[in-house]
């Protein structure tokens, strides 16, 4: 017989946990467990349901905090511990995974190194801040490239994560980081421009000055007639170009 959502739904608390441990539901490829769990705590389950469905979940090793933070301040205890350790394992999980892939790439070289990057790439979904911050770490600028064209919009980032790394990171993450950020077309850059105008680093603020480009006209001018009395002779070359270029016909 298939397990169905309405099937399932149809049972009391202690067949419905049951039926989680059965054979016939672990045959379930993980993906189609994944699914059916997260569709069936959607509905109105007990608490002890509920429980051993997240417990169920952690075992799988799914790692959505999001999606788990929503059962955290439910008023069954046993149901909140579950959550806790789920979002507890999702958080471990996570920083070993990078951990993890930032090493294989640092041993990896000239094509595989950069096939292994695409594969990585490919994963849209489980792709976030932190895996890009330990990515741009390394010291390879064909990487940094790389991540630099292919992190668009349909990777979804904690973009406030990006620009609070901004301020504790070497000069070249700094760089990529701005760039992703004008790449992705993000608000977020709006609010480190002030700090980033202060950086002592030629190439920061080299692509802070192509960052401008797209973010409002006159509110970019405004920034790039500070940057052309910059100290840095090839920041403020820059500014003077972009401002030649860009506002010569406007009054």
């Amino acid at each position: 017989m298939d397990i169905t959502v309405e099937y399932f739904l149809g049972l009391n608390p202690t067949r419905q946990i049951s039926l989680l441990k059965e054979m016939k539901f672990k045959k379930l490829s993980r993906e189609e467990r994944i699914d059916f769990i997260k569709t069936v705590l959607q509905s109105e389950l007990s608490s002890k349901t509920t429980a051993s469905a997240l417990k169920v979940l952690r075992e799988l090793k799914y790692r959505d905090q999001l999606f788990f933070r929503q059962f955290l301040y439910h008023a069954d205890s046993s149901v909140a511990n579950a959550t806790r350790k789920a979002i507890s394992d999702a958080i471990e999980q996570k920083d070993s995974g990078i951990i993890k892939i930032t090493e294989i790439l640092k041993k990896e070289r000239g094509e595989s190194r950069m096939e292994y990057l695409e594969s990585i790439l490919k994963d849209k979904i489980d792709f976030n801040a932190d895996m890009l911050l330990s990515l741009l770490s390394i010291d390879d600028s064909s990487i940094r490239e790389k991540l630099i064209r292919e992190i668009n919009r349909d990777y979804n980032l904690d973009e406030a994560r990006l620009v609070e790394a901004i301020k504790g990171s070497v000069w070249h993450v700094r760089a990529a980081i701005v760039k992703v950020l004008s790449n992705r077309q993000s608000d977020y850059l709006l609010d480190v421009i002030e700090y980033l105008m202060d950086d002592k680093n030629v190439e920061v603020k080299l692509s802070l000055i192509d960052a401008l480009s797209g973010i409002d006209p006159h509110q970019a001018r405004v920034y790039l007639e500070r940057l052309k009395q910059d100290s840095l002779v090839w920041v403020k070359k820059q500014a003077e170009k972009v401002l030649a270029n860009t506002y010569k016909d406007i009054e």
